[in-house]
């Protein structure tokens, strides 16, 4: 296939419109986020090239789930801009049709398609092994990103933290400690204040205690043991598979759902795409509908079917695979009326 001057043109449209749209969809996440990054680095003390990693370990999956979005605002801009400045009529009178304005437009939705069908790929098979790594350093270094004081904290399967408040990073004031890693030795601790000690060489966070009270209960005693201190350290290791979700051989079991979503979100890019065209033209042409807005409502409605979907599956009212490919159901034929009715207008 040749790609004359006019493929050309559109699909320098179309980059330009996807591009302004990711860094603003990419823009308006960090900022959302931004206030949790700064309490992260100042109050917690984490180092920010940490911070700036974990940032990039969620891009993928952020990705697959913002560029359906890109797609269908960067085809409704770009093709919006051609209607108000009447380039679309001009085509038109010249006899270009709808399909040879696809062409390009198809270019375009299928590199779309094929880096949402990357990003999530990324995210499904290497984003929770990349996580967890990086989860394993930052228990090991800075084990305070563990806790919010105020809440329940599962810091390790077994071991639940409450802290009433955190002055300083590594020091906590009102501790209670739930630990049930010996279901026939339970113990739950209370102290007037503790201290992280982390020991990355052992694999293992050491707590110090101060000023408290141990509660003991075991299966062969009716009776709870009570043992104060003015000084404790607990040690909670962490092995290996601390870090390890349900697994095979190693490997992270997936769910079915989120195999499917890979597909399901990588044909959303592409057929976003597409229906866009007729959407920015006819916004275009009506002056009082406006692109953005009509964009931003396809795809809230696209959002809110996906959560719908994902609540089907949760409640095994559907089959993952139909939840999974509830939108596009819903949406889809939509998108083909629309592309049916702009070819017979021409």
């Amino acid at each position: 296939m040749i790609f004359g001057t006019l493929d050309r043109y559109l699909i320098r449209k179309l980059l330009t419109s996807s591009a302004l749209g990711l860094a603003v969809i990419l823009f308006l996440v960090i900022t959302l986020q931004l206030l949790r990054l700064m309490e992260m680095i100042i109050g917690k003390g984490i180092d920010p090239f940490l911070v700036g990693q974990m940032t990039l370990l969620f891009l993928p999956s952020l990705l697959q789930w913002t560029l359906p979005m890109v797609s269908l605002m960067a085809s409704i801009m770009a093709f919006q801009r051609l209607s108000l400045d009447n380039e679309v009529t001009a085509m038109n009178a010249a006899g270009v049709g709808l399909f040879r304005l696809l062409r390009p437009t198809a270019l375009f939705a299928v590199v779309a398609m094929l880096l949402t069908y990357i990003s999530g790929t990324i995210a499904l098979q290497q984003g929770p092994s990349w996580i967890k790594s990086l989860s394993s350093r930052l228990l090991n270094t800075q084990p305070p990103i563990l806790l919010d004081a105020g809440k329940f904290n599962e810091v390790i399967p077994g071991i639940m933290i409450y802290v009433e408040a955190m002055p300083t990073a590594g020091r906590m004031k009102g501790v209670f400690i739930y630990d049930s890693r010996n279901s026939e030795n339970t113990q739950w601790i209370t102290a007037r204040e503790g201290f992280f000690m982390s020991d990355p060489a052992a694999h293992v966070i050491r707590l110090k205690l101060v000023g408290g009270v141990v509660h003991r209960n075991t299966e062969r005693s009716l009776d709870d043991q009570r043992i104060f201190f003015e000084t404790y350290d607990l040690n909670l290791s962490l092995p290996d598979q601390t870090f390890r979700s349900s697994s095979t051989n190693g490997r992270e079991v997936q769910r079915p759902e989120d195999r499917y979503k890979k597909f399901s979100f990588a044909l959303a890019s592409f057929v976003f795409g597409l229906i866009g065209v007729p959407l920015g033209i006819f916004s275009g042409k009506r002056k009082r509908w406006n692109g953005l807005t009509l964009g931003l409502n396809v795809m809230i409605l696209y959002y809110a079917l996906n959560v719908l979907g994902d609540y089907f599956i949760s409640t095994h009212q559907m089959p993952p695979i139909v939840a999974v490919f509830l939108p596009h159901f819903m949406l889809f034929p939509s998108g083909g009326y629309f592309l049916v009715r702009y070819n017979s207008q021409i």
